[in-house]
């Protein structure tokens, strides 16, 4: 025998009592524990010995138990690695949906955005793109390069509200709305004490490129003297950029486009001096642009903005435009249209070309009415009214377009009753009124808007009195001309002088302005 059932058989053989088992129960009951696998007391006290035949009696469950440790230690390794590669894959998307919404936002929205009929997918575009971003945002909260790219896309979403020179859905409230959050985002970036790294000269350039935005904006409202202070603090921007890097051809854009706003508003605010050297700066910067980049049409359509903000300034100047400023002025303004036309009948489908040519043709046609030249200014306003026409037909969002549209029928209702047609004079006059009053109400808060609209009233009213005037009208059609041109009178008058009001600098340079409406209205009984 061996084993347990020799143990305990020697145990029951000890010839010392206290050794031996005490009773045959106690005997009997070492038996059953032998056979049923348990320990006996015959080894008592081995502990080696009591463990191994726990073993052998719970093999199966202690098998299990090693088994489902072992499991247990490997399932929560492949929960770790699974965790890894579950943050791996939420990383990556995070970037993916980033740069999705990226290039969304920006490289598709700016290659379309000068398309004619663009204006809806750009809106939808930047809506759905900048979404993405600020779902983003909010679990990348002190993420700074996510930041400027959120208010790269309220900029881009201000700009098709309500942004001047695009196509725009003519909202400058909510323009403005989406250009203050983006100062939200990217002020305090630049504000914080730093270190000069890539992000915070990435904050620095949306600072600058949001500064022309906004201040561009707020100088259409006549809020002439808020929108001096964000742009000189964007020029300020522009300055320290270029002074950083002074061979880099993005921070000199920025530079020149800034000067070029600067331009504008200076001429707006009757600011002679300061707007005669940013002129010269401007025109300088952009010719330099130019001259590195040939090709890029923002430096093209800014150039040409500038020589004809000089060919208005001397058409406008104080004291009266004569046959000599009238020439200065076409001088001013043949360098802008030698620079829009080769790029337009390159590029006829680009809406800013467009309208910017189109403009160019209308100030054109001021210089040439003042050096006796009627019928081709006529002809220059009848081919501004086609370019625009076009673009407001291919269109029907863009705002902007609209707005110009109304004011080359203006010009051109202006011209036509200088030559004697009356009745083409009245149909453009009636056509400017009718896109005038069809404008979205923000867009009527613009101050050139408002004025161009009392303008048209004061025009159309001009044109009835004329027909009214003809031989040819019966009795009763010169009462009812007369009396609808002195009701066109008064609506105009109410609408210029509530222009003149905000921007006063405007009011000496307006031929139809307040003071010829009064002069009107005394005709009237």
């Amino acid at each position: 025998m061996r084993g347990d059932l020799d143990a305990v058989v020697m145990m029951a053989l000890r010839k010392d009592p206290q050794r031996r088992y005490a009773s045959a129960e106690q005997f009997g009951d070492d038996v059953f524990r032998h056979l049923e696998g348990l320990p006996v007391q015959a080894r008592r006290g081995a502990l080696g010995y009591r463990a191994g035949r726990l073993v052998l009696r719970h093999k199966a469950a202690l098998g299990a138990t090693m088994l489902a440790l072992v499991a247990g230690t490997a399932f929560s390794s492949y929960e770790a690695y699974q965790a890894h590669l579950q943050r791996q894959r939420a990383e990556r998307h995070f970037a993916d949906v980033r740069k999705l919404a990226n290039v969304m936002m920006f490289d598709v929205s700016q290659v379309i955005e000068k398309l004619p009929g663009a204006t809806a997918a750009r809106q939808l575009i930047v809506q759905n793109a900048l979404g993405y971003l600020q779902k983003l945002s909010a679990e990348a909260k002190d993420d700074s390069e996510l930041q400027v790219e959120l208010a790269r896309g309220y900029r881009s979403i201000g700009g098709i509200q309500g942004g001047d020179g695009l196509a725009s859905l003519g909202d400058p409230k909510g323009a403005l709305s989406s250009y203050d959050s983006a100062f939200a985002l990217v002020q305090p970036l630049v504000a914080t004490a730093r270190a000069r790294d890539p992000v915070y000269r990435m904050a620095q350039y949306e600072l600058g490129s949001l500064s022309i935005g906004k201040g561009n904006l707020l100088q259409s409202l006549g809020q002439l003297k808020e929108a001096e202070a964000v742009e000189t603090a964007g020029l300020a921007v522009s300055l320290d950029l270029t002074a950083s890097e002074p061979s880099s051809d993005k921070y000199q854009k920025l530079l020149s486009m800034t000067y070029s706003h600067l331009v504008q508003l200076y001429y707006m605010a009757g600011n002679t001096e300061a707007f005669l050297k940013t002129s010269d700066l401007s025109a300088q910067q952009l010719r330099a642009g130019i001259a590195r980049n040939p090709d890029d049409l923002d430096l093209v359509n800014n150039l040409a903005a500038a020589y004809g903000t000089r060919g208005i300034y001397w058409l406008t100047r104080p004291g009266g435009a004569d046959a000599k400023s009238a020439g200065l002025a076409m001088e001013e303004i043949r360098k802008a249209i030698s620079l829009l036309r080769p790029a337009y009948e390159k590029t006829p489908l680009d809406t800013r070309l467009a309208t910017n040519t189109a403009v160019t043709l209308l100030q054109s046609a001021d210089a040439l009415q003042l050096l006796q030249q009627p019928r081709e200014a006529i002809a220059n306003q009848r081919s501004a009214v086609a370019i625009l026409d076009s673009l407001v037909a291919r269109d029907s969002l863009n705002i902007q377009a609209r707005d110009y549209l109304a004011v080359a029928y203006l010009d051109l209702s202006r011209a036509l009753l200088t030559a004697g047609e009356t009745h083409d004079s009245l149909d453009s006059a009636t056509a400017a009124v009718n896109l005038f009053e069809g404008m979205p109400s923000g867009m009527r808060e613009r101050y050139m808007t408002q004025a161009n609209q009392g303008s048209a009233y004061y025009r159309l009213g001009l044109a009835l009195e004329a027909r009214a005037a003809s031989p040819k009208t019966p009795a009763a059609g010169r009462q009812a001309d007369m009396r609808t041109a002195c009701k066109r009178y008064r609506q105009g008058l109410a609408l210029l002088e509530e222009s003149d009001k905000r921007v006063p600098s405007l009011e000496s340079a307006n031929e139809d302005g307040s003071a010829a409406v009064r002069k009107a209205l005394k005709r009237c009984t």
